[in-house]
């Protein structure tokens, strides 16, 4: 897997350069936006980073180490499990898109069934105004916020019954 950082035009006509990353597995490549803008000047392309003193340079320096790290870790994970490992998959699964998710749980789903694991549990240990806390914070999620949860973060909410 080759890792490779570079600024690509955003719109002809003007000096303004979006930062990318690009994937390349056995020939077939990817190309992932890090959402920074940058003027072409500012970068040099056999360090893939910014020149001289710039003020962003630490904060570049972090991101693209940041995104090459995540890429890394998801590539060593694919080969280490045995599944299929191509450019499309490690891009879906950096930028939080993976449809292969283990639990396919959203956020408010398990807010969901917090406040009712909750509900059932109140006692000594969980006050009605804990249930309550619960309930203000869910409102602030509308029924169409998809945002996938992975298995990590699931934690955060006890322990989850297998059943959907």
């Amino acid at each position: 897997m080759k890792i490779r950082f570079y600024p690509k035009l955003k719109a002809k006509g003007q000096d303004c350069y979006t930062l990318y990353m690009r994937i390349t597995i056995a020939g077939k490549r990817t190309d992932l936006s890090l959402n920074y803008e940058l003027t072409r000047h500012l970068w040099d392309d056999r360090t893939q980073c910014l020149k001289g003193r710039h003020k962003d340079t630490g904060y570049v320096i972090n991101l693209t180490n940041l995104y090459r790290q995540r890429a890394q870790e998801i590539y060593q994970s694919l080969i280490n499990r045995g599944d299929e490992c191509d450019v499309n998959t490690i891009r879906q699964k950096i930028k939080g898109e993976d449809t292969t998710a283990q639990h396919g749980y959203t956020l408010i789903s398990l807010l969901d069934r917090t406040i009712a694991r909750k509900n059932s549990l109140i006692g000594p240990n969980n006050t009605l105004a804990t249930i309550y806390k619960y309930k203000r914070k869910s409102h602030l999620l509308t029924p169409s916020s998809s945002y996938q949860v992975n298995p990590v973060t699931t934690s955060l909410f006890g322990k989850i019954s297998a059943d959907k």
